[in-house]
């Protein structure tokens, strides 16, 4: 039995490409219902960023 693999988002570039872009793009996603459509990995990535960064202050 394998690992199951990441699914990749077709917006997983942008995180790389366009930060802002991708923000918007993800709120807007998530605002929609399409969850299917977000770039879950790189977002998981941010908010646990966000929430070592507030801890620390």
């Amino acid at each position: 039995m394998t690992a199951p693999q990441p699914i990749i988002s077709p917006n997983s570039h942008l995180y790389d490409q366009d930060f802002y872009l991708w923000l918007e793009t993800t709120a807007k996603q998530l605002k929609e219902g399409r969850f299917s459509e977000v770039d879950l990995e790189n977002l998981i990535e941010e908010i646990e960023c966000m929430g070592r960064s507030e801890k620390r202050q």
